[in-house]
């Protein structure tokens, strides 16, 4: 009977991520911290990611463990599995954070290159874009189109006196804890963005991910 309810419970699981009422990172990290570590460990400790493995040997030590929560575990601990959600989480992060940071400038400068591209972006970034810019055999529309996150992070600190006016208090009473986040997201970036380094995104990237996107609060941002 628990073998054919859990996976009945897997089912709608899978259902509902390919319908997408859920996420596979929400389901991931409904299992407690402590459960996943433990999870984890068994794959370090038995040297093997193999399930049904683990589960004889579990037996053969007679540990118990949640048979659901250690399958559940088990579908959706595979970094390449949330690999597509932690891209789109960071695109999503990104490009928010671009054009609203724009957006502030223009309003507060003037919407010419003489008002907020010369007055709102330090002159470093400007030089830096530019080159990329002229470089790109197939150039985007505007030299502020090659900005990263951390030219974004050195643009909010170049302009913090006035932006933190417009965003969320539980960011603009901390400047340094914003910045320290945003070094963070981008090397998580580099690990997803370049695959053939061979770093692979870990489950705590993926909770930092999730954490910073509610701490940033980008629906009330400019």
């Amino acid at each position: 009977m628990t073998a054919l309810a859990n996976s009945t419970i897997r089912s709608y699981f899978f259902d509902a991520v390919n319908e997408g009422r859920l996420k596979r990172h929400e389901i991931l990290y409904s299992i407690n911290e402590k459960n996943r570590n433990k999870f984890e460990s068994y794959i370090s400790k038995y040297q093997s990611p193999d399930i049904y493995k683990i589960k004889a040997r579990l037996g053969l030590e007679r540990e118990s463990v949640d048979a659901l929560e250690l399958q559940l575990y088990f579908d959706f601990r595979d970094a390449r599995i949330g690999l597509g959600e932690m891209y789109e989480n960071i695109r999503f992060i990104e490009t928010k954070l671009h054009s609203s940071i724009k957006n502030f400038l223009v309003d507060k400068f003037g919407e010419n290159d003489n008002g907020w591209w010369r007055k709102g972006i330090p002159t470093k970034i400007r030089t830096e874009l530019s080159k990329r810019f002229e470089e790109d055999d197939n150039p985007a529309t505007h030299q502020y189109c090659y900005t990263n996150l951390i030219h974004l992070k050195d643009i909010i600190e170049n302009n913090w006196n006035d932006l933190k006016s417009i965003i969320p208090k539980n960011i603009s009473n901390d400047r340094k804890n914003l910045s320290k986040k945003l070094v963070e997201l981008n090397k998580i970036r580099n690990y997803v963005m370049h695959p053939v380094k061979g770093i692979d995104p870990t489950l705590d990237d993926y909770q930092f991910v999730i954490n910073l996107m509610k701490y940033l609060k980008l629906d009330k941002w400019y």
